[in-house]
């Protein structure tokens, strides 16, 4: 409590009781608001008064009798303290100094963070103001990056944005999952088919067994053919092929299934919907704290592939689309199971004991010399005529597809 500087006659100090002071005194001027100072009356020496938030005018003087105790005749002006008025009741000192800090704190303006202004005068705009102690300078987000952003990253379904960071930058996700497709059992119809009867050698004047053909079917060893369009040649052309009757199986069509895709981590990421640099320097914003769930540190990005800036070290890589690739591979038949053998051998050799040459599938086509026009060949068939089924392999993978690079503050 700090005491008066002129005390008058009767007693009055400060801005005492206007009733009881000599018409001589003069109030003092200025004072320190909020600021107690003793004070005295006509019935009392040792009251007290306040400063008001103007700094010139006072509360009433309170007389205290008996430690504190109010009583009739102890108050200055009529026996009523400050603040209690004739309705009833009374007021000490301390109730009154609170009254008028409240007033003095609702005259007084706030700092309202993150609009970029110095609404409360202290020169200090948001994150360089004491009172936006929640909010933090990050660096800009470098050339090709957008943000900072807030990130989610999380099994669960990412929350919405909301309060500054409203604006929703882009979903994705991360550790994409399915299981292999499911592939039907491969068949052949029929399961089996009767081998070929016969073999159709084909004889030629033109080389490749080109131009006019004729066609001897054999089904025998040791067999002397003269085939009319090789009379008189030395040189000739022999292929071989299957009868257009040869056996033959149709595979059936594969029909894969496969569970859903989804991505075992899920990712949001929201961006200030009004940014500020108020308070920070000028390659750097003020920016409030994540939203709850969030990351807490905040982050940038950039669609695709790319290095992460010096400032934001903290590398991640998300993807925005799920590639499904997850099917099976197409059946087809084997066979049918049989095996066939072509041999041509010179017409002197009534044996066949020396073949020319043997061909072990169709459609091929070598150069013989016919003796006379005629030539000898043998042919062997074998086999069950079985067709083995294959095909429905698991081929493909569930994976991530247009890449997004997100760079945090370490």
């Amino acid at each position: 409590m700090l005491a008066c500087t002129v005390l008058g006659v009767f007693g009055l100090g400060c801005g005492g009781d206007k009733a009881a002071a000599p018409a001589t005194m003069k109030p003092i001027q200025f004072c320190t608001p909020l600021v107690t100072y003793n004070c005295v009356t006509a019935t009392c020496s040792d009251g007290r008064q306040e400063c008001l938030s103007d700094g010139r005018t006072y509360s009433k003087c309170l007389c205290d009798v008996g430690g504190g105790q109010s009583g009739a005749g102890a108050l200055g002006d009529g026996g009523v303290l400050p603040g209690s008025a004739d309705a009833g009741g009374s007021t000490d000192a301390s109730t009154d100094a609170s009254a008028v800090q409240d007033k003095a704190d609702a005259a007084t303006p706030k700092e309202i963070c993150g609009n970029g202004k110095d609404d409360d005068g202290d020169g200090n705009t948001d994150c360089a103001d004491s009172d936006c102690d929640t909010l933090t300078c990050v660096p800009l987000a470098p050339t090709g990056f957008a943000g900072p952003v807030a990130l989610y990253e999380g099994s669960a379904a990412p929350p919405d944005c909301k309060a500054e960071f409203a604006a929703k930058a882009f979903a994705a996700g991360a550790n994409p999952d399915g299981a292999d497709a499911t592939c039907s059992t491969c068949e052949c119809t029929p399961q089996s088919s009767a081998c070929a009867s016969f073999l159709n050698f084909t004889t030629s004047a033109t080389s490749g067994c080109g131009g006019t053909v004729c066609t001897t079917s054999v089904n025998g060893s040791c067999l002397e053919i003269s085939p009319p369009c090789v009379a008189g040649l030395s040189t000739a052309s022999l292929g071989t092929a299957l009868p257009a009757a040869a056996g033959s199986c149709t595979p059936s069509s594969q029909s894969p299934s496969k569970s859903a895709a989804a991505f075992g981590t899920h990712v949001v990421a929201c961006t200030l919907a009004a940014p500020q640099r108020g308070g920070c320097h000028k390659d750097e914003l003020c920016t409030p704290p994540a939203p709850k769930s969030f990351a807490d540190t905040l982050c940038v990005w950039k669609a695709g592939s790319a290095s992460c800036p010096a400032a934001y070290s903290d590398k991640h890589v998300y993807y925005r689309k799920l590639v499904d690739t997850r099917t099976c591979s197409a059946c087809s038949c084997g066979g049918p199971d049989c095996a066939y053998s072509w041999q041509v051998f010179a017409d002197s050799d009534t044996s066949c004991a020396a073949p020319i040459v043997t061909l072990t599938r169709e459609d091929q086509c070598v150069q013989v010399n016919p003796t006379g026009g005629k030539l000898r060949v043998a042919a062997a068939i074998s086999g069950t005529g079985a067709c083995a089924p294959s095909g429905g392999t698991v081929t493909g993978a569930v994976s991530g597809g247009d890449p997004v690079t997100v760079c945090c503050l370490p």
